[in-house]
């Protein structure tokens, strides 16, 4: 534990002396990360690279399962998580997160042949991505409440795969990322929108709790928006 504390207290003199940010994503999020070619990139990638760039140093990317990102930042694989993610209750128990970047939404999908009803979404079997605040907001929304049954929960580790679930009838609706299916999805006629309440979330950067390299990214970052920067970043991805 002294151990993490130190590690956790020194880290923007670490990663100074690295003169990299080692950042740790999962590629499957368009338009937030995603591979171009032989190279990762993505509005997150891009907005990190930019405030590294301010702080004088370079990225390393580490392409890494979604649900196994949070242990990497603690055991100090990785410096920054960067992933479309969210800011949760849960996950700031484990991560300190810098001031949010982009307000995002989740969206109910299900088959246009097979449309599903907010009325109906408790008995449907539903696809999410395992560890994930979707995940996340079934369980306190859903779950919790009575709504539905944990065994209509069926969990997958990429987006693509919830998707291919869905089509394939393996599950009746799915939760992801709003901007996720407007940017790589919208376009198939297969799939159609739940008409329900939307889930509403904000995207941060994380490190490990207590990370001093947190202060110094909220500094460029906000330098990053003051400037109109950010917003030239977002138009090429949006």
């Amino acid at each position: 534990l002294s151990a993490s504390v130190c590690t956790a207290a020194d880290h923007w003199t670490s990663v100074q002396n690295a003169g990299v940010i080692r950042v740790g994503t999962s590629s499957d999020y368009i338009p937030f990360v995603y591979t171009e070619g032989t190279e990762l990139d993505g509005l997150d990638i891009a907005l990190v690279k930019e405030m590294a760039n301010r702080l004088g140093l370079g990225i390393q990317v580490v392409d890494i399962a979604f649900d196994g990102l949070i242990d990497a930042a603690i055991i100090g694989q990785i410096d920054l998580i960067a992933c479309a993610y969210a800011i949760t209750e849960g996950r700031s128990e484990k991560l300190d997160f810098t001031n949010a970047y982009y307000q995002a939404g989740g969206i109910f999908l299900c088959r246009e042949n097979n449309k599903v009803t907010e009325d109906v979404i408790r008995d449907a079997k539903i696809g999410v991505q395992k560890g994930s605040s979707f995940e996340q907001w079934i369980a306190s929304n859903l779950l919790m409440s009575g709504k539905m049954s944990q065994a209509n929960v069926y969990t997958y580790s990429k987006v693509n795969e919830i998707v291919n679930a869905l089509k394939k009838g393996d599950v009746d609706v799915i939760l992801i990322d709003e901007d996720v299916y407007r940017s790589q999805y919208k376009a198939d006629t297969t799939l159609a929108e739940v008409n329900n309440q939307p889930v509403n979330e904000k995207y941060g950067f994380a490190a490990v709790k207590g990370s001093t390299l947190i202060p110094q990214l909220n500094t460029v970052m906000r330098e990053v928006f003051l400037d109109g920067t950010a917003q030239k970043i977002a138009n090429k991805y949006f």
